[in-house]
């Protein structure tokens, strides 16, 4: 983040990851309580989804969002649990999140997620 102002209402945008019914989702979200401008996200590129076809860090959602609203959140599905946790694959990533407040103050944050902490929760039966 490149400013320390966090005595006064602003945007603050995060991505994180959520696992239900045996799907990922990447879930951006405007956490704070102002819009936020030119949204961006950078992630690692060994994320794949879609069983292994879709770079997830060239999705054009990633690229530029001109604007995302307080309380807002986008949930992009990313693969099925299986595909995802399978052996032998990689199930760690860095997602780098800047944007601009509407006085144009710039921040940025970074998010390590790790998907394999998924693998030992059990399963829902029946």
């Amino acid at each position: 983040m490149t400013s320390g102002r966090f005595s006064e209402p602003r945007p603050h945008v995060v991505l994180d990851v959520d696992c239900d019914s045996g799907a990922f989702f990447l879930v951006l979200a405007n956490v704070g309580e102002q819009i936020a401008y030119a949204v961006k996200v950078g992630i690692s590129d060994g994320l794949l989804g879609a069983g292994g076809t879709l770079k997830v860090s060239e999705l054009g959602i990633f690229r530029g969002l001109p604007l995302l609203r307080s309380a807002k959140e986008i949930r992009v599905f990313l693969d099925s649990a299986p595909t995802l946790l399978r052996e032998g694959s990689s199930t760690r990533f860095k997602a780098s999140v800047s944007y601009r407040d509407r006085d144009g103050f710039s921040y940025e944050e970074t998010f390590h997620h790790d998907l394999g902490i998924y693998r030992d929760l059990p399963e829902r039966v029946g």
